[in-house]
């Protein structure tokens, strides 16, 4: 939060409610005004902090001494407070604030899902009428309420909802105003909005034309009293309504907008329409049995948004002659066979999807909407450029062309008109399994390729594209065949996948071209050799050309059997300053990640490391030369020559007290010949963050924790892991001690301990500091299979088995 340096919990709201009412008495809570009732709510689900302010005194802040002080009498205005900052924002921004209210409570809400929803309503406009435009403009909004802290962005995965803290200060998000309500913020999710339930509860206070019963389990619809004349926007999304019988038949000519998306609605009502014949937005996306649309849906003359998205089951729409004024229609994912009648009449559509159940869009259908932006059509139906390049006013097109002729037309004529496009080329088969990664999903300027027979087909590829896809274009030998791959230096997101005649990927000279690239997915590619470099060229001892692969954050490497390069089968060494993640999965031949003993790999970023069925690697950490100071992220899967993870000597043993500073957890599953994890107990200290090991069929490991001479077994009686929470040893037939037999494992921070036949282990070294104080130990699970492994197993502390037994569980499903 501006404004702030600190925040401390001061105390829990029961007791604050409890002193409060001891002080002004319960009927402060109970009858009186409408706002007395709104205060209650608020002040049960907020928590009394205390805000620390700048020196500057650019935020002040209300702050409670202790329990019963009578700045208690504050909270208030906070209802006042809320209702003040909502009252100071323009009009358009008040309105799209209200509009987060129809989600359910909590509710983490796509950005551009209700930037969507706020331009069909109208709340956000242009007076040139670019729907582009409007995006930023939507965004611009959001950003602004989001800063203002009337919303929260939300970014990360495992989003925990808000903190429920409220602080009073000065002048934050808004010029000149005071007393404006900030909320503490929790864990954040790229994309996406949430709306802190106070602040919900208060738009809905404001907002009495508004019914919303979303995400409440409804399996019915609301009953007719509460569907009142004066209603302006209903919103039943996100429950379990399965019907609307023909008895339901609501009064509500004022209603503008019903949203009944994420329903299991199977059929509605011919009735259910006939008195809401002011319906602007009708969303039924998501209603995954509803089979047929009803005729009544064609007397609604003043919808300007239809949304069928997902219907699963949909064969059969009305027609929609009469619905004139409709500006956005989805049938994407639907498997409507033929397009409903009178679609050719909607000429003031501007945002149009179509679904995969059509074989094909009739001739000259797309000529009608001249006043189309927007334009989405399932990859299985050929679009011609012959219409689209009429489509003067179109910002966005998703779609496949089906001939590369229609391809280079686009690149030629059609993209200086585009802001956003996703053109798949050649011919789509569901059994490719497409592999649509989140990184190519968030391009905005993606061309894709399958099943295109000669690279001399392949004479383009747009230079401002940001995500290039090529699947099975069997006679590329480089990436550099492509006319215009040298030109493409907006590139960000690039895969490669069953391309057999791929040799390289890139060669030198088009390296330096990469700069912006963020991540590269290569999959199956028998004939490759060189990832980086031509096929033959001598290595070169000299740094890649400044700023190569500047903006690298993921490698993905699967499926590839390397052939003999340079005497060695590896990549080429690379500086990736920006790296966070590495995955090389199924390289059978693959035996270091890079050439040479003296190469020096710098990924000062990277977070995480996933090495998956690459049977002739030996050692992992190649790193002698860097610290890996962010990584938090080990996995190692049937790396089954694997001889050793940590080794001493390869980390080196004058490494920096940064080196592996950040890492958490390490697995390690199926590496048959691994024999240790940590080679030496001297290594620990530098694995002090670790928090999950996790060790499981490795068929030779004898130790987890070696020591390598009795000078260091005498020195390291005591091994520390201050951080660890979970140990999971697995299917270790040849396991016979954690440590050394003098020395014990101190980790008073461990939560879980897994042991399953593991037959020959009968020491477990944990010393449990808090037994020793007669605390409750941080141990909470035990699982051990089988059961008489358990009546074997000696711990460090005499008593430890008696204090675990009662939670002890003896189980042999091993995940």
């Amino acid at each position: 939060m501006r404004g702030c340096v600190s925040v401390a919990r001061l105390m829990f709201v029961p007791l604050v409610l409890r002193a409060f009412e001891q002080k002004y008495g319960a009927s402060i809570f109970s009858g009186g005004s409408e706002g007395h009732g709104f205060r209650y709510s608020m002040f049960k689900k907020c928590e009394v902090i205390y805000v620390e302010p700048l020196p500057n005194d650019k935020a002040s802040a209300l702050f409670l001494d202790e329990v019963g002080n009578e700045e208690l009498s504050k909270f208030e205005e906070i209802a006042d407070c809320l209702k003040f900052s909502y009252d100071h924002l323009k009009e358009e921004y008040k309105k799209c604030f209200l509009c987060c209210a129809l989600y359910l409570e909590d509710y983490e809400i796509i950005k551009e899902d209700l930037i969507e929803l706020c331009i069909e309503e109208g709340f956000i406009r242009d007076e040139g009428g670019s729907r582009h435009s409007m995006i930023r403009k939507g965004h611009v909004i959001f950003e602004k309420l989001i800063d203002n802290c009337m919303l929260e962005l939300v970014k990360g995965i495992g989003f925990g909802g808000w903190s429920n803290v409220l602080v009073l200060v000065k002048g934050i998000g808004f010029e000149g105003w005071s007393n404006v309500l900030v909320l503490v913020k929790s864990k954040l999710k790229e994309d996406c909005v949430s709306m802190h339930d106070l602040l919900r509860e208060m738009a809905l206070s404001i907002s009495p034309q508004f019914m919303v019963t979303a995400g409440m389990a409804l399996e019915e619809l609301p009953e007719e009293h509460e569907w009142r004349e004066d209603l302006l926007k209903v919103s039943l999304m996100n429950n379990n309504i399965r019907e609307i019988s023909s008895t339901s038949s609501p009064k509500c000519p004022m209603l503008t907008t019903l949203l009944l998306s994420n329903n299991n609605i199977t059929t509605i009502s011919e009735a259910f329409f006939d008195q809401m014949l002011g319906l602007k937005i009708l969303d039924l996306s998501n209603n995954k049995h509803l089979a047929t649309l009803r005729s009544s849906v064609s007397k609604l003359e003043n919808l300007t948004t239809l949304l069928l998205e997902n219907c699963e089951s949909l064969k059969e729409v009305p027609s929609l002659s009469n619905l004139r004024g409709l500006k956005k229609l989805n049938f994407f994912g639907t498997p409507i066979e033929e397009l409903p009648q009178g679609l050719n009449m909607l000429t003031n559509l501007k945002h149009l999807l179509l679904g995969g159940g059509l074989s094909e869009i009739p001739d000259g259908l797309l000529q009608n909407f001249s006043k189309l932006h927007y334009l989405r059509v399932d990859w299985r139906i050929p679009l011609k450029w012959e219409e689209i390049g009429r489509l003067r006013k179109l910002e966005s097109l998703d779609g496949l062309f089906s001939t590369v002729d229609d391809m280079s037309l686009f690149v030629k004529s059609g993209r200086e008109i585009l802001n956003r496009y996703r053109i798949f080329v050649g011919s789509y088969d569901e059994s490719d399994g497409f592999f649509y990664t989140q990184t190519l999903s968030s391009a905005m300027k993606l061309i894709v390729c399958c099943h295109i027979d000669t690279c001399k087909e392949l004479s383009w590829l747009p230079s401002d594209a940001q995500g290039f896809y090529i699947f099975d274009c069997k006679d590329v030998r480089s990436l550099d065949d492509i006319s215009g791959f040298q030109d493409a230096t907006d590139l960000q997101h690039c895969t490669v996948r069953k391309c057999d005649g791929l040799e390289f990927v890139v060669s030198s000279s088009c390296l330096k071209r990469l700069q912006n690239l963020e991540s590269l997915y290569l999959d199956g590619l028998k004939n490759l050799n060189v990832v980086f470099g031509e096929v033959g060229a001598v290595a070169q001892s000299a740094p890649l050309p400044a700023g190569t692969f500047s903006s690298l954050q993921i490698i993905n490497i699967t499926r590839i059997t390397w052939s003999e390069y340079e005497g060695e089968n590896a990549l080429e060494k690379l500086t990736l300053p920006k790296l966070e993640r590495l995955v090389l999965k199924d390289l059978p031949a693959l035996k270091r990640i890079y050439s040479g003993s003296s190469t020096v790999l710098i990924c000062d970023s990277i977070k995480r490391v996933e090495i998956v069925q690459c049977r002739e690697i030996e050692i992992v950490f190649w790193f002698r030369f860097n610290p890996l100071p962010t990584l938090e992220y080990l996995h190692l899967y049937k790396v089954e020559n694997l001889k050793s993870v940590f080794d001493e000597e390869a980390l080196g043993l004058s490494a920096p007290p940064t080196t592996f500073f950040s890492l958490k957890t390490i697995h390690v599953y199926g590496c048959s010949k691994l024999k240790k994890v940590f080679s030496s107990g001297s290594l620990l200290g530098y694995f002090q963050s670790l928090e999950t090991i996790g060790v499981k069929s490795c068929d030779q490991m004898e130790e987890l924790i070696s020591s390598s001479t009795y000078e260091e077994i005498e020195a390291l009686e005591k091994i520390t892991l201050s951080n660890l929470q979970r140990l999971e040893l697995t299917l270790l037939p040849e396991l016979k001690s954690i440590c050394s037999s003098s020395n014990v494992l101190i980790c008073d921070s461990i939560k879980s301990l897994e042991i399953g036949d593991c037959e020959k282990l009968k020491r477990i070294p944990l010393h449990l500091s808090s037994l020793d104080n007669g605390q409750r130990p941080s141990l909470k699970r035990i699982q051990v299979y089988p059961e008489e492994c358990w009546e074997s197993l000696e711990w460090d502390q005499p008593t430890t088995k008696d204090v675990f037994l009662p939670s002890v569980k003896f189980s042999w499903r091993w995940p």
